[in-house]
């Protein structure tokens, strides 16, 4: 029996013995708009989302997996910036080599400015590499395993620092 089949069971037992020697009682019909019955009892709200689309513009920004807006442009990323940041920063250059196209932890990124356009079908280079820091799960290359990179860059680099690192990254062609 899974763990969720035993919570049940032991509910279920609890609230027989709650209710030993009590005479049943008779629940009224409830109206609950909004609310779906499940089990003859229990109403689970039914939420449905309203949100405006207006003040979204899907040329700049686009939803992940981890609910991160991604940019698709990066007006003012500085490579020389983005150099010293993947070299002396967060920690890039100790899982991805960017001069002898050898796997360290991550792939090598020799190239990836060449392969960053076609990885995906329908991303550019430029989002395709924003969502590799911003959300690393969100594509993971084939032969590496998930949740190894850090899932925390977009909340520990400045939307700048990622700018200047996919300006450096899209040097290495």
């Amino acid at each position: 029996m899974t763990h969720r089949s035993w919570l049940c069971l032991l509910i279920l037992l609890v609230l027989t013995a709650c209710s030993a020697g009590q005479a049943p009682t008779r629940v009224p019909a409830v109206e609950a708009p909004n609310a779906t019955l499940i089990a003859g009892s229990i109403f689970v709200p039914t939420i449905t989302p309203t949100f405006s689309l207006s003040s979204v513009s899907f040329s700049t920004i686009a939803p992940t997996k981890l609910g991160v807006a991604i940019p698709t442009s990066a007006p003012g990323g500085d490579p020389t910036r983005g150099d010293q940041l993947f070299h002396d920063g967060p920690g890039c250059l100790t899982c991805h080599d960017t001069t002898d196209n050898i796997r360290i932890v991550g792939p090598s990124l020799v190239g990836v400015a060449s392969r960053a356009a076609s990885r995906e079908p329908g991303k550019s280079a430029d989002y395709y590499l924003h969502e590799s820091i911003m959300d690393p799960n969100a594509f993971v290359v084939p032969g590496f395993p998930a949740n190894t990179m850090p899932q925390s860059f977009s909340k520990t680099l400045s939307p700048q620092q990622i700018d200047d690192l996919v300006a450096y990254l899209e040097t290495l062609k």
